[in-house]
């Protein structure tokens, strides 16, 4: 598993139903219909393995699955 921006992590978690709600302070939160919360940083840094799968977590999916979303 590689890096990705984290403008791509914002396009899969819009793809997954996710929707940006606010800003809080550093980060983003972004929440889908069942209220998964899942927090993002601003910019587009790249993702890597270790954040990647904290994100995934938060989302209720596999890594794996998100990177070929």
């Amino acid at each position: 598993m590689g890096t990705i921006t984290l403008r791509e992590v914002r396009r899969k978690l819009n793809k997954l139903g996710f929707v940006k709600k606010r800003s809080k302070g550093k980060h983003e939160v972004w929440v889908n219909e069942d209220q998964k919360i899942v927090m993002v940083s601003h910019g587009d840094d790249d993702v890597g393995p270790k954040l990647l799968k904290m994100i995934c977590s938060q989302a209720g999916i596999a890594p794996s699955i998100f990177l070929r979303i």
